[in-house]
């Protein structure tokens, strides 16, 4: 059935590029508009797919990945940027932003499934979905209410926890900011959010939580492009399970105050900086405080050379019963090089450094680097190649892998 379903995909995509030639990019991409579908196509080769540490297990596999974008009033690309994680309180691993939009209103929806097909490993199938969905409002005399979405049914990272079964979660996050900008220099910003999730084994049922969040801020627009604001931020945090005796396990609240430091000085600069203090108090007794920082910088030197880096030092919801939280410092860096009009180049880079605190003491450690190359066809079909490398230092020996993939996929952007 498997073989089956990629030979009717490859016959779909390997025809693209003949109905292409049918086809000007006056149709595709060049105009705003309501509707974006698109669909992708992946050959995947991986030589530890379970990330363990011995007894690997290689395999092949397809991954089948349609998508639909929806923009009112329509727009030349649909993009709603949260950068989510399980782990991270609150459900994000770094603030959302505003939408960028100067429209008085603006709603965006995306809806991606994905399909993924194993040539050995068939009980390893799966089928994953993700929704997200957001809408803004510029109101007269600097009010903006900005609102995002996010569902998902999807699963962990095989081998997260030392685990050979997947696990699978579905989760939901509903987060809101309102700006008032009462001044040309001055203006007050707030946000709420609620995230929930939910394991489908057993084994992880302990995991399950929901977050609350709330945050304030005061700002001050130092030029045109650049601002500076003071912001506070708590988070609650609800395990579904408590202890035998009643007592919180896991439940915990985080609060964090920063200066935040954003700029947008050209079309081809913008980041944002956050640095400041984090607590984290658990219900059952111990309290933690640390530095809290984020970083995040989009440069395009020139029309042919981008750089993205995104860092991160932040308190995280464990993923071992045995311990309470852990602190991680995180740092992703994507160089991109066009080498000819249709050919780009593209280097990621990342590292994890994660330190566990409760009755499991634990430090992890994760590199990553992944090389890959995009051939563009035309205005909306691109093929890619890559190949990534990645490794787990442990203080357990059980949990440390080392994992290469190789991988070609199409794509087209209808």
């Amino acid at each position: 059935m498997g073989k089956k379903i990629t030979g009717i995909l490859l016959m779909f995509i390997f025809a693209l590029p003949v109905f292409a030639q049918e086809i000007t990019g006056d149709i595709f991409g060049q105009q705003r508009r309501n509707i974006h579908p698109a669909a992708s196509l992946s050959f995947q080769y991986t030589d530890n797919l379970y990330n363990a540490d011995k007894d690997k297990e290689s395999d092949f596999l397809t991954v089948f990945s349609p998508s639909i974008a929806l923009s009112v009033p329509g727009s030349r690309t649909v993009d709603i940027a949260m950068a989510s994680d399980t782990g991270a309180p609150g459900g994000l691993s770094l603030s959302r932003d505003r939408i960028d939009s100067t429209d008085r209103y603006h709603l965006f929806m995306i809806y991606n499934p994905k399909a993924e097909f194993y040539a050995d490993n068939s009980d390893e199938n799966l089928v994953s979905h993700t929704l997200k969905a957001a809408a803004q409002y510029n109101a007269p005399g600097g009010l903006t209410l900005d609102l995002a979405s996010r569902y998902a049914k999807s699963s962990e990272v095989r081998g997260e926890v030392g685990n050979r079964d997947l696990d699978e979660y579905k989760d939901m996050l509903l987060d809101a900011i309102i700006r008032y900008d009462f001044s040309p220099k001055m203006f007050v910003r707030g946000g709420f959010s609620v995230y929930d999730l939910d394991y489908d084994r057993e084994e992880s049922a302990f995991r399950n939580r929901r977050d609350l969040t709330w945050s304030v801020a005061a700002g001050y627009r130092l030029t045109a492009a650049t601002e500076l604001a003071l912001e506070y931020q708590k988070t609650d945090v609800d395990y579904d399970r408590s202890a035998e005796d009643g007592r919180p396990l896991y439940d915990s609240q985080e609060e964090r105050v920063s200066a935040n430091l954003s700029w947008r000085i050209t079309a081809k600069s913008r980041g944002r900086l956050k640095i400041g203090q984090i607590k984290k108090s658990m219900d059952k007794g111990s309290d933690a405080d640390d530095l809290f920082a984020e970083f995040h910088l989009a440069h395009q030197f020139t029309t042919r050379t981008r750089l993205d880096v995104a860092a991160s030092r932040r308190y995280y919801e464990t993923n071992f019963a045995d311990a309470d939280y852990y602190i991680s410092d995180r740092i992703g860096l994507v160089y991109s090089q066009e080498l000819t009009p249709r050919i780009k180049g593209k280097m990621r880079l990342d590292w994890n450094s994660d330190s566990y605190s409760g009755s499991t003491k634990m430090e992890n450690d994760i590199y990553r680097i992944n090389p890959s190359c995009e051939y563009s066809l035309n205005n909306w079909l691109s093929m890619e190649a890559g190949y990534s490398y990645e490794t787990r230092n442990s203080t357990y020996d059980n949990l440390e892998y080392d994992t290469n993939k190789f991988y070609f996929s199409i794509t087209g952007q209808f």
